[in-house]
């Protein structure tokens, strides 16, 4: 038989060996409908919070897709103040694994939020320290002794980052004035800062073409370079995480947010 008939005979082989089955294919159209039917609510009433959450609970346990939609209830939750209630979302989050680029970036989705929490208890602690001692600490051992005690790592698993500072205009005042932060967050620590900022502002690329295959790569553009570049499934660009790359759905991430958009 001639090579490129071979050739050929190979390449359609591969095809429908990487073509996933009929079945299959409809659950993952079926989850992804149900993903993005909450993330339209969410697109559409960015401000109530409650509908969101509501919006993101009929989600089955058995979507795979499921931990982007635990993401986007927990950031309304937040919003609302309920705090228990989106950190039990949180450390489920946390646990979901490494295996696929969406289960990562679930992941570090929740240990980014639930060390903003934290870092919040170790403030809290701190300023019973000061309203005893009407000084801060010179480290955060001290802290450990306290009755309800808070986390000494972040979510990584890496010790806080403390140090007392000064005022540059009173000298000799100490133990006045502190830093905290979680090294993986750097300035992005704060809960409330964080909150504040909109939901998926920072998350710029726009898909504009992509490959037939539902795993292969997308084409993007941004309005700072309008210049096509094409990511895989997994790839980081700029800060940004693309996520999943499904039949009609791609996803993002900017480590706090979510941006859903229609696959080209």
């Amino acid at each position: 038989m001639p090579l490129h008939i071979n050739i050929l005979a190979l390449g359609m082989l591969l095809l429908i060996l990487l073509a996933p089955p009929p079945g299959r294919t409809d659950n993952i159209a079926e989850h992804e409908r149900a993903v993005w039917q909450a993330w339209r609510v969410h697109q559409a009433q960015p401000h109530q919070h409650e509908a969101v959450v509501l919006a993101c609970q009929p989600i089955d346990q058995t979507n795979p897709l499921r931990g982007v939609t635990w993401g986007l209830a927990a950031w309304h939750l937040l919003q609302l103040n309920k705090t228990n209630e989106a950190a039990a979302i949180l450390e489920k989050m946390e646990r979901v694994g490494q295996e696929t680029p969406l289960l990562a970036a679930t992941s570090e989705m929740a240990r980014r939020w639930l060390t903003r929490m934290d870092i919040e208890k170790v403030r809290q602690a701190l300023q019973i320290i000061y309203r005893q001692e009407v000084a801060y600490p010179q480290n955060l051992t001290v802290l450990s002794r306290l009755p309800q005690a808070p986390p000494a790592y972040d979510r990584w698993g890496r010790p806080w980052q403390y140090e007392l500072s000064t005022y540059k205009k009173i000298p000799g005042l100490s133990g006045q004035r502190y830093h905290l932060h979680s090294r993986n967050l750097d300035d992005e620590a704060r809960l409330a800062e964080a909150l504040a900022r909109p939901y998926g502002a920072r998350i710029t690329l726009k898909p504009v073409a992509a490959a037939d295959q539902s795993s292969a790569p997308v084409q993007f553009i941004t309005s700072a370079n309008p210049t096509p570049i094409w990511l895989s499934e997994g790839a980081a660009y700029d800060h940004l995480s693309f996520a999943y790359s499904g039949l009609k759905l791609v996803i993002l991430t900017d480590g706090d947010h979510w941006l859903f958009a229609p696959k080209p």
